[in-house]
């Protein structure tokens, strides 16, 4: 039964990369059509930003969002971001 579990979880795990990789395109994408209608980096983010704040703070209220917010604040200061992806 323990191996069961553990090929639904890695299952799982391959379809939220999946997921996650697809996101990223479709956000890349909609990056790129800023840069065409030349809408600054800047306000496209904080746009992108306060609406997924927004749907967060909706979905999962405003603590566990701000606590969500500063695990990703303390990835961005200990260089996470900084990597190449692979």
């Amino acid at each position: 039964m323990g191996q069961n579990k553990e090929k639904k979880d890695q299952l799982k795990k391959k379809e939220n990369l999946s997921l996650s990789r697809e996101a990223y395109e479709v956000v890349h994408k909609a990056f790129l059509e800023c840069e065409k209608k030349k809408i600054p980096i800047m306000v496209a983010l904080g746009a992108f930003l306060d609406k997924g704040i927004n749907i967060l703070i909706k979905t999962y209220h405003s603590e566990v969002t701000a606590a969500f917010l500063e695990k990703l604040a303390k990835e961005v200061r200990d260089g996470v971001y900084g990597k190449k992806r692979k």
